[in-house]
């Protein structure tokens, strides 16, 4: 009995505790004003366009919405006929054809373009009447025709024609619609009754209505068209007067009135008897004026002043809204002026106080508390930690700092069941952190203190003591209960044993090192810190950590860990601080973190996988986690609830936006019970049917609502959009019309041509791209609405970069003709070059025959030169032999073929000339020379030439003496031509003048004038311009009566302009010639002068004869090596040098190397034109051979050039001979070669020290020295180096370094060891470097008395006496 009173006594004192109320609220308005940019909070109409867009009218002008913003259209008294005529909006309407119509209190009729927003008024003419513009309702007929109600009857407009017509009336305040037949139902206001309009005769019909008599209700209040309500009088004989009027689609008229309630009456006939309409007496029975709607849906809506109502006319189930100031999502007004259902299903309620917005498919959200305060107000005791909704139904709500609360089912009461720490029978404290229902439908309340298990029957509470707060809870199933918490540094899970309450504990102690120490890694918890904890299909307990994810093995004990690493490894866990838990029916576990997103482990592989914000979740941080009964997860985190599917791992958001109270869950607050979902938040709790959740499967039209162009905004075209090139910055703006939850409407956006690929920008609704590169291009746009339902379609626009005119086709056209001008010009001038290429290639190809010609015409002077220079030689050298002879009978013929062949060789050298010329090799030879001296010496040497002939001569050369720069071996050439010439063809007795005189002397230079007269045979006029040309003759006969070749005048003018001068000739046959020369010179300043005048010589005879050296070698002979491949002149010369000197002899280059290789001769004398292996070649290879280097070589040859010359000598050939050689001078030169090397190996033997460079050797053998003194050097203390050692050093065989040591140095190699050493010794004795016998062995000698007999031998005294002497001398 006791037990009983108490718990009536604990239900008194809930009921009589503070309640808190939950009223039922399955729909939610948004609510748009002025705030949302709304030009104006009074709505009296409200359109939808076929486009999506919806437009508003208000009582300050037109607003069209998107969605996100409103864009106005009002008065502007300076836009003329551009703009809305008046303020005031009475109705909206979009035509078949989809024109926006608007009409307005006293401003008439509006066409509004939806595209550009330009504005056309069409009014009245005002002289017909003001009233005529004042529109109240605007209507569109079965055809197209649009009838306006007015102040003065009944208005027509002809949208085609844009003509009026006029039915006068009394006011038309309502054209309610079009019956059956096409008349017009429209309300005669002031009459207070229904008309029937015929728009074939224009006449009105009275529509007589029988209501009943007013019965008496004294609360009937009528509403001003201004908004403002008053009370009517009561009058109780006045009939029921009808106020509002609806015809609906099914042809049936609707009546409200002001105090009687609803009635509807089908109209057939113009007499009417409604039916009262009242099911379950809940309709108003006060209607507003105009009060009555039909949305496209069917539903009647019912304005009242206690709010609107909606009626299903085929179920007759009544919804009513009432406006609720304290309820967020309640009307704005119970004054609603306009009801529009748009098409996909949202309800557009327009008040005096805004816009209502009902979501056609709304979350069935419901909020407990329903009475929270407005954000960002949070009160403490709505922060629910615990929820729980038990096996009866009821729901349980748990607050850390309020304790428990119990909703009722059914009043939907918050009732708080109060706590009381001393009573040990209820609550210990006001915390609550857990609430759970065991499997015997137990409900346990965890506080800070306790754990506590409701008795139902009694309505008390069971205390079980526990270490930790209980933060978390779970049941096994043997029926233990496994509970989870933190204290301090502490943690611990335990094990309770719901009927002996006996409870196991693992605990984590921080504050106790020892006790941590003593337990192995396995046998613990990671963490102190319990977050969650949830027993498994398998028995194992998993349990949410601050330091990762713990499973135990209650058999065992053994703690396993899963926790997360730095590196973020693929298949492990993604956050270590682990915040809820849960397992599917499949035995996959779920795991929320608190920055990792939720985590899904699959015990099978032992791997994590994760989703987080990247995936659709809209926080990383899930802190609870319910399953529902259409196999999706649903979970709390820390921005909103999310439900997961985990077949399509798709997420679908929820916030504050859907209903929730607020969008942070808390840890652990969630329950879920076939279906129904109930969560907490630091704000109030939420609960739901999932299957009441429903999706927005409408998909969202797509629309380009803005464009920018260089900044500045433009309307979007209706057909593409063409840009100049300079104006390439384009800004685009779109809009997905969904109008559930707007912000959550997702985009993408791709600029064909461009971009590659779709460019997903979340809710962002803008596209800027900046200088576009002239071109063609597709902006297209596509979007989603709020539940992620894509219009793949989208909207596109077509964007033309114009190029600049630089760029345009026909600028290209201009390009391509250009160019093809252009290139036709190249081409002609293409044919052109190529002609002259050719016939520059044919020149050049004649020019290189013509040098080809030349080069061999060259190469057959030269050789024809050699082949008769080499016989010449032989002749000279013969009669130079013969002449040397004792005088004989023969002298005289010996003379006659010496002076032939100097005569050929003349023809020789100047067919050389003139070949050296035509090929451009021919080079002066500058010299300084006495210019008087030297002509006085040449005239002097013609002098017996004339004699001889009998020819009287005179020359004559009135000159200062002048030092001037000249070729006189070309000078000479000139003029002994022109003399001979003159003494070849003047006849005895005749004369020949040579004068010269400087015609112009300047500073540096002067010019003389030469002039060689004659009174010999003289030329024909006609023959004078060929005289110059080669091999030109005057008279064939001369040529036999005076010989010559006809080669020496033009050898003559070709040198003379050589020399930069010119030549002339007068003559007259029979008369002679006179030859007239201008030749430049440069004069030599005494400044300039560096040297002596180089001699010249002009003689006839011969040099006198030079006997033949005789060798004076102290080893007999020495040995010469001729090479020649002319075996006459071969002979020749071995005969010329066999009397003083043994000869060796080769034909060719090849044999003449290996003969003085083997031979080593004394010198060689070589022809340079040899077959196979040249002269100069022969001798390079003999001056880079070191064993064959130190021989002189002496070159000949019939190649008579300075370049040939130089080649010969480059090669280190000692002597340089032309063919025909002059037989003594070449003996002479032999002699003077082998007397030089003589000489200098007897220095050599006399110096004591001698340098390798102070020997005339090429550069091989000066190394060859240093590389032997530097041997020498080296053993000069050593008495074992002999001749082997000695050829064993320098690589080579005793023979060779024998003939290469007497070559160059005169010694054999014992004698230059010993003789080095002695002179080393007397070196050192002079020096005084030690006594005699000391320097006996320093230079290798082991016996001094050997060494002074040797010292006597070669310096003719002993050391002793050498050095007394030497002494003495100093």
């Amino acid at each position: 009995m006791n037990k009983l009173m108490y718990f009536w006594l604990v239900l008194l004192l809930l009921l009589c505790s503070g309640g808190m109320f939950a009223q039922s609220n399955p729909f939610r308005s948004e609510h748009l004003s002025t705030v949302d940019g709304l030009s104006n909070n009074f709505i009296s109409a409200i359109c939808q366009d076929r486009e999506g867009f919806m437009w508003f009218g208000t009582a300050d002008g037109l607003n069209k919405f998107d969605g996100y913003q409103f864009t106005a259209f009002q008065f502007d008294p300076a836009a003329g006929n551009k703009t809305l005529q008046h303020t005031i909006i009475t109705d909206v309407h979009e035509d078949r054809k989809g024109r926006i119509w608007v009409v307005t209190m006293g401003g008439g009729l509006h066409q509004v373009d939806k595209r550009t927003g330009h504005v056309t008024a069409y009014n009245q003419h005002p002289a017909l009447s003001y009233y005529w513009n004042v529109h109240f309702n605007l209507f569109e007929d079965r055809q197209g025709i649009l009838w306006l109600g007015t102040p003065l009857g009944l208005l027509r407009f002809e949208p085609e024609t844009k003509n009026f017509t006029q039915y006068p009336m009394e006011r038309v305040n309502h054209i309610i619609g079009q019956d059956t037949r096409g008349d017009l139902i429209v309300e005669v206001k002031s009459r207070g009754q229904l008309f029937r309009f015929d728009p074939r005769t224009g006449l009105f019909t009275p529509i007589r209505i029988n209501l009943p008599k007013l019965t008496h209700n004294p609360n009937i209040w009528r509403r001003a068209a201004s908004g403002r309500q008053f009370a009517l009088p009561y009058q109780a004989d006045k009939p029921v007067s009808p106020y509002a009027f609806l015809l609906d689609k099914s042809g049936e008229l609707w009546i409200g009135t002001e105090g009687n309630g609803l009635f509807r009456v089908k109209i057939a006939g113009d007499m009417l008897t409604p039916i009262a309409y009242n099911p379950k007496g809940l309709v108003y029975q006060t209607i507003y004026e105009s009060g009555i709607f039909e949305d496209s849906a069917g539903f009647v809506w019912i304005s009242s002043p206690k709010g609107l109502q909606q009626i299903n006319t085929k179920t007759n189930e009544l919804i009513t809204y009432q406006s609720d100031p304290t309820q967020p999502g309640s009307l704005s007004s119970n004054d609603v002026r306009a009801i529009f259902r748009d098409r996909t299903g949202t309800v557009w309620i327009g008040t005096d106080n805004g816009i209502n917005q009902l979501g056609a498919k709304p979350k069935a959200f419901r909020t407990y508390p329903t009475h929270l305060p407005p954000s960002p107000v949070r009160l403490p005791e709505y922060n629910f930690q615990a929820v729980l909704q038990d096996h009866t139904g009821t729901t349980w709500l748990g607050s850390l700092q309020k304790g428990l609360y119990r909703v009722e089912t059914a009043t939907g009461k918050l009732q708080h069941i109060r706590a009381n720490s001393k009573d040990p029978l209820s609550l210990s404290s006001e915390g609550v952190s857990t609430l759970f229902e065991d499997h015997a439908d137990q409900v346990w309340v965890s506080t800070k203190e306790a754990l506590h298990q409701l008795d139902r029957e009694s309505g008390t509470f069971k205390r079980y003591t526990t270490q930790v707060p209980v933060m978390c809870m779970d049941e096994d199933r043997d029926g233990n209960l496994w509970i989870g918490g933190s204290v301090g540094l502490k943690g611990a899970i335990g094990r309770l044993n719901p009927i002996t309450g006996q409870i196991y504990y693992y605990t984590r102690d921080v504050l106790q090192p020892k006790s941590e120490a003593a337990m192995t890694s396995n046998r613990t918890l990671s963490h102190f810190l319990i977050l969650d904890i949830m027993v498994s299909r398998t028995g194992n307990i998993w349990i949410a950590t601050a330091q990762g994810l713990n499973k135990l093995d209650p058999a065992t004990g053994n703690f396993t860990y899963y926790q997360a690493n730095q590196a973020q490894s693929s298949g492990t866990l993604t956050d270590n601080w682990v915040r809820a838990l849960h397992e599917d029916k499949e035995g996959i576990l779920w795991v929320g973190t608190n920055h990792g997103g939720l985590n899904r482990f699959d015990p099978v592989t032992n791997k994590f996988s994760h989703y987080t914000i990247n995936n659709g979740l809209p926080s990383n941080q899930v802190v609870s986690i319910a399953p529902d009964n259409l196999g999706s997860l649903w979970l709390g985190t820390g921005h909103g609830i999310s439900q997961f599917n985990p077949s399509t791992r798709q997420f679908r958001n929820f916030d504050v936006r859907d209903g929730l109270p607020d969008n942070e869950c808390n840890l652990g607050s969630v329950h879920s019970r076939q279906g129904k979902l109930l969560f907490g938040t630091i704000n109030g709790a939420v609960d739901f049917e999932a299957a009441q959740i429903l999706k927005n499967t409408v998909i969202p039209p797509i629309h380009l609502t803005g464009l920018t162009v260089q900044e500045k905004r433009q309307p979007i075209p209706a057909g593409a959009l063409e840009l100049p090139h300079n104006q390439n910055f384009v800004s685009f703006e779109f809009v997905s019309l969904n109008y559930d939850a707007p912000e959550k409407n997702q985009y993408a956006f791709q600029l064909v041509g461009l971009d590659k690929e779709w460019i997903f920008t979340g809710n962002h609704r803008f596209a800027r791209y900046t200088d576009l590169r002239p071109g063609s291009y597709t902006f297209r746009v596509k979007g989603s609405n709020n539940d992620g339902i894509w219009n793949q379609t989208g909207t596109s626009l077509r964007v033309i970069v114009h190029p600049p005119w630089w760029k345009t086709g026909w600028a290209y056209a201009l390009y391509a003709a250009l160019m093809l001008a252009l290139i036709w010009l190249a081409r002609q001038q293409l044919i052109k070059r190529e002609r002259l290429r050719t016939q520059l290639r044919f020149e050049r190809l004649a020019a290189e025959k013509l040098q080809e010609i030349d080069t061999l015409k060259s190469d057959f002077f030269t050789n024809l030169s050699h082949e008769f220079r080499t016989p010449l030689a032989l002749i000279k050298g013969t009669i130079s032999k013969l002449q040397s002879a004792p005088v004989t009978a023969h002298d005289a013929d010996y003379q006659l073929i010496d002076r032939q062949s100097d005569q050929l060789l003349d023809m020789i050298n100047q067919l050389l000339d003139l070949s050296k010329l035509e090929a451009g090799k021919l080079t002066l030879n500058h010299q300084a020379t006495d210019l008087n001296s030297f002509l006085k010496e040449l005239a002097g040497s013609f002098i017996a030439l004339f004699e001889s002939r009998g020819i009287i001569y005179r020359f004559t050369f009135p000159m200062q003496p002048v030092r001037v720069q000249a070729d006189q071996d070309k000078l000479t050439r000139i003029l002994s031509n022109l003399l001979s010439n003159a003494a070849k063809f003047t006849p005895a007795g005749g004369q020949v003048q040579f004068s010269a005189i400087a015609a112009d002397i300047q500073y540096n230079t002067l010019s003389l004038r030469i002039t060689i007269q004659d009174t010999g045979i003289g030329i024909p006029s006609h023959q004078l311009p060929h005289i110059f040309d080669r091999f030109f003759q005057a008279d064939r006969s001369m040529t036999r009566s005076y010989g010559g070749t006809g080669i020496g005048l033009a050898l003559v003018k070709e040198l003379v302009e050589f020399l930069g001068g010119t030549i002339s000739v007068e003559s007259a046959e029979g008369e002679g010639a006179t030859f007239t020369l201008g030749l430049p010179f440069s004069i030599i300043n005494q400044e300039q002068e560096t040297g002596k005048t180089v001699p010249f010589t002009f003689t006839h005879s011969s040099i006198s004869l030079i006997q033949e050296a005789k060798s004076e070698s102290a080893g007999g002979k020495a040995q010469l090596l001729i090479i020649e491949d002319n075996a006459d002149l071969r002979n020749f010369l071995v005969d010329c040098f066999s009397p003083a000197y043994q000869t060796l002899a080769a034909d060719n280059g090849n044999d003449g190397f290996n003969c003085a290789v083997k031979h080593l001769p004394d010198l060689i004398i070589s022809d340079i034109m040899m077959p196979g292996t040249n002269g100069v070649e022969l001798c390079r290879r003999l001056k880079t051979d070191e064993r064959t280097s130190h021989i002189p070589v002496v070159l000949l040859t019939a190649k008579t050039g300075t370049q040939s010359k130089l080649a010969g000598l480059e090669t280190g050939a000692d002597e340089y001979l032309t063919k025909p050689f002059v037989r003594q001078e070449l003996v002479i030169r032999v002699k003077n070669l082998l007397d030089g090397r003589r000489k200098l190996r007897e220095r050599f033997s006399k110096q004591l020290v001698l340098h390798p460079s102070e020997l005339t050797v090429t550069s091989i053998d000066e190394k060859f020295l240093q590389s032997v003194f530097a041997l020498l050097e080296k053993n000069l203390s050593n008495a074992e180096f002999d001749l082997n050692s000695f050829c064993q050093e320098m690589g080579m065989s005793q023979t060779h370094l024998h003939r290469k040591l007497t070559a160059l140095l005169g010694q054999s190699a014992n004698e230059l060891i010993r003789s080095f050493r002695l002179k080393r010794a007397a070196s050192l004795l002079s020096q005084k470097h030690g006594n005699v016998s000391e320097i006996a062995f320093m230079v290798g000698f082991t016996s001094p008395n050997y060494f002074t007999k040797c010292f006597r031998e070669e310096f003719g005294q002993t050391p002793t006496e050498y050095v007394r002497l030497h002494a003495l001398a100093k």
